[in-house]
């Protein structure tokens, strides 16, 4: 998954991904569509967030079955406190 990922600028991806993807104005067409005009002409801007994009490891901290872990992590937890 190491691609150059174009991004809404929505607060949540952004306190994922940082400065690693390629953001575009939230609910902005006009913005992706400048994204991907962008990376379609500019291959070395490519490869430097194909590059960035590593450092993010979404799979290793993202996977589905990390999030239900931590879900039946939270639920357990709040069943054990009441």
């Amino acid at each position: 998954l190491n691609k150059c990922i174009i991004a809404s600028d929505i607060i949540s991806i952004k306190s994922i991904a940082k400065d690693n993807v390629l953001y575009f104005k939230n609910k902005s067409i006009k913005s992706l569509k400048e994204k991907i005009s962008l990376i379609v002409s500019n291959k070395k801007l490519v490869s430097e967030f194909e590059n960035k994009v590593k450092s993010l490891n979404v799979l290793e901290k993202y996977s589905w079955q990390k999030i239900i872990k931590l879900y039946e992590n939270l639920y357990f937890e709040i069943r054990n406190n009441r």
